[in-house]
């Protein structure tokens, strides 16, 4: 027999097989498919399905009781805490301050305060407040300070101050003078007067550098009022 001729017939043989086996994968699959469309699809029986709807709602209104409870919860502290402030409103922003009095006795104190806009956006501000008269005996007069330190627990935050940003005020009779800053309390400074807030001890040192100072021991009333002031702010930002 021909080369040819074999090759031939080798050929064919091996198309019979293919063709026999793409055949029977053909016939597996689809009895496959046949089979899984034949099964009956799972479905829970009725009081089953009762049941697991009561459970899915219980659960959303678990959930729901959760939040409003939590967001009631929200609201009631900061109720408390503006019941004790004053609350004003000039241009649009409401500010919630302390009673403090503007002739204090003598020395440097650390008021800070919360402004909140119309559209509920909230920042503390700190308003570094120095007095002075005549008769007092530390004989300090102007300072013209550009640096706050703030220790609590003996751990301190130094703020430099931008001078051009100081307030001053002569009486007119010349026997009382102040200086003041009103400032924007950036991160930094934030987290000083809440280490304030949360010490057993915290002090101030307003001072020009290389030139007069005035230093303070914060009592546990200011302590508790700055707590408080910065307990505000932070509760108004959950809001934003």
């Amino acid at each position: 027999m021909k080369r040819s001729h074999i090759v031939g017939i080798a050929f064919a043989v091996y198309l019979f097989f293919l063709v026999i086996g793409g055949t029977v994968c053909y016939v597996l699959h689809t009895h496959q498919e046949a089979e899984r469309e034949a099964m009956p699809s799972y479905a829970a029986p009725p009081g089953q399905q009762e049941e697991m709807k009561k459970a899915s709602k219980a659960q959303e209104d678990s959930s729901r009781h959760e939040s409003e409870r939590k967001e009631a919860e929200h609201e009631k502290q900061i109720d408390a805490l503006k019941a004790t402030m004053h609350e004003k409103v000039i241009d649009g922003v409401t500010y919630y301050t302390h009673d403090y009095d503007d002739a204090p006795t003598p020395g440097v104190y650390l008021r800070p305060f919360v402004a909140v806009d119309g559209y509920g956006n909230a920042v503390i501000k700190h308003d570094i407040y120095y007095y002075y008269t005549l008769d007092d005996p530390a004989r300090t007069d102007w300072i013209f300070g550009d640096h706050l330190d703030i220790t609590a627990d003996g751990v301190t935050m130094t703020e430099l101050l931008d001078t051009k940003k100081l307030h001053k005020k002569l009486a007119q009779n010349v026997e009382y003078l102040s200086e003041h800053y009103v400032l924007n309390a950036d991160a930094e400074v934030v987290q000083a007067l809440r280490n304030v807030g949360n010490a057993a001890a915290a002090s101030i040192r307003y001072y020009k550098l290389g030139g007069k100072e005035r230093c303070h021991e914060l009592s546990a009333e200011e302590r508790r009022r700055i707590h408080d002031m910065v307990a505000l702010y932070d509760l108004l930002k959950e809001d934003e």
